[in-house]
């Protein structure tokens, strides 16, 4: 056994994978160095986690948004279109579903809560129908949809505008000689 060499065993890492692992140790300081050398003078990452949740997650185009998404953005580039950082007010807003009864005042509470809610979060006007439409519940929402096939059997098109929607659903809801009294 005098003249065997003694073989490394797996455990005990090389003096190459020593000064690998050195070299990755400084860079990761450096890094960490940089980084509080940014938060100390106010200035946010390049890669940062940008979290978009608002009160009611809908896109410019309709299609709904999961509030738990995280993106993440370089400095350079924008928050996403339709996170309006200015109408994040903090706080949840639901919009009721209105099912189509005939309670004149449960209608108008629902049309005046809507009204609220589109100021508030200055929804577009091609977006007022979509999010309107899906709030409409039982009665109300088999009328819509009855609406509809009837204006393409008409040859009429789609309502698209939250003022047409608003006046057949006054016509629909609403008695012929209905008067809002001021109070």
């Amino acid at each position: 056994m005098a003249g065997q060499r003694r073989k490394p065993t797996v455990d005990q890492p090389s003096s190459h994978q020593r000064d690998l692992r050195d070299i990755e140790m400084d860079e990761l300081r450096r890094q960490v160095q940089q980084l509080q050398q940014r938060l100390e003078r106010g200035k946010a990452p390049e890669h940062e986690v940008y979290d978009h949740v608002s009160e009611h997650d809908v896109s410019e185009d309709g299609q709904d948004v999961n509030p738990f998404h995280r993106t993440s953005i370089s400095s350079t580039d924008s928050p996403p279109r339709h996170y309006r950082k200015d109408r994040d007010f903090g706080c949840k807003i639901e919009i009721p579903d209105f099912k189509g009864k005939h309670d004149v005042d449960e209608f108008i509470d629902w049309l005046n809560t809507i009204e609220r809610f589109f100021e508030l979060k200055d929804v577009p006007d091609n977006q007022k129908v979509k999010i309107a439409a899906i709030k409409l519940k039982k009665h109300a929402s088999i009328w819509w949809e009855h609406l509809k096939k009837q204006r393409v059997r008409d040859g009429k098109g789609k309502i698209v505008s939250w003022d047409k929607m608003k006046k057949a659903l006054n016509k629909k809801f609403l008695p012929e000689n209905y008067r809002q009294d001021v109070f």
